[in-house]
């Protein structure tokens, strides 16, 4: 079950003229994040230049699923680059937020929680 903040609620609730924003949260030396969005927002760089739908899969029971996602980003300073360089990031937690472009950060929601797994490739 997802909490929202209040803002957040009413945005959602808008139907018309919302702008979402994504935003994508990896934890590459597994504990501290560091953000990524689809465009700059709120002090975070936009460096999402592609991210797929995310496929769910769950069991006849509900009693767990199994999801996962595609997400291409831009490293035009190297400094994802010299994150893969420094760490295994196989399995590193990864958390993906939606917002809004007039909303701030903290009312950020979560859409999905899970870890890297291979392929992974830069180029």
């Amino acid at each position: 079950m997802r909490t929202l903040t209040s803002n957040a609620q009413v945005k959602i609730a808008t139907r018309l003229g919302n702008d979402p924003i994504c935003i994508v949260s990896i934890a590459w030396n597994g504990v501290n994040y560091i953000d990524y969005a689809d465009r700059e927002y709120a002090n975070i760089p936009g460096r999402i230049l592609e991210m797929g739908n995310i496929d769910d899969v769950r069991n006849l029971s509900g009693t767990s699923s199994s999801a996962q996602i595609g997400i291409t980003l831009g490293d035009p300073d190297g400094a994802i680059k010299s994150l893969l360089n420094q760490y295994d990031v196989q399995k590193a937690p990864v958390k993906i937020y939606q917002s809004f472009a007039d909303l701030a950060r903290a009312d950020a929601f979560i859409i999905f929680e899970g870890a890297i797994t291979t392929p992974i490739s830069w180029s």
